[in-house]
């Protein structure tokens, strides 16, 4: 496929642009349960599974933005960051039925109640440390768009080692 491509002037390879594009893609693009279903193989997908934002979607409310102590100047950042494949994962949804808007840290206190098993689920899915509080959010997006970047590199044989050329 990759050599009849090739003759045609085509090439399975995307470029570094294309692949910031691919991971920068929105909450309600058709690709986000595909692409998270193969970067994270874990994922049962005969079960139900939803679609769900890792810091919920209702804290990024301006007002509720505000008052966890954003500046004004960076809350529109914080908003369209929040949609990004870097803040969504898959759950299954008895799960996510029960998460409601608690931030990551509480939410995952109360589905594993044990810490070794907290810990292994943040290593599965990329988390990284998962900050209290929204303010925290933005080094979390940062470092899990990093590491989702490297990962669809990986299944796409390319070399990851570039950094993202794109202000995101």
């Amino acid at each position: 496929l990759e050599t009849e491509l090739a003759k045609r002037g085509k090439s399975l390879q995307l470029s570094d642009e294309e692949l910031d594009d691919l991971v920068d893609i929105e909450f309600g693009d058709r690709r986000v349960f595909p692409l998270l279903a193969l970067l994270y193989p874990s994922v049962d997908v005969r079960q139900e599974f939803d679609v769900d934002h890792v810091f919920p979607w209702a804290r990024f409310d301006k007002k509720k933005l505000r008052k966890a102590g954003i500046p004004e100047d960076r809350v529109d950042d914080f908003k369209e960051q929040a949609n990004r494949l870097a803040n969504l994962h898959l759950l299954d949804r008895p799960r996510n039925q029960g998460k409601g808007d608690r931030l990551p840290t509480e939410w995952l206190q109360s589905a594993f109640s044990r810490p070794a098993d907290r810990q292994a689920y943040c290593e599965r899915n990329d988390f990284g440390a998962l900050p209290e509080a929204m303010e925290g959010f933005p080094q979390f997006y940062e470092d899990r768009r990093t590491s989702l970047r490297a990962r669809v590199a990986r299944l796409l044989g390319m070399p990851s080692g570039r950094e993202s050329s794109r202000s995101r």
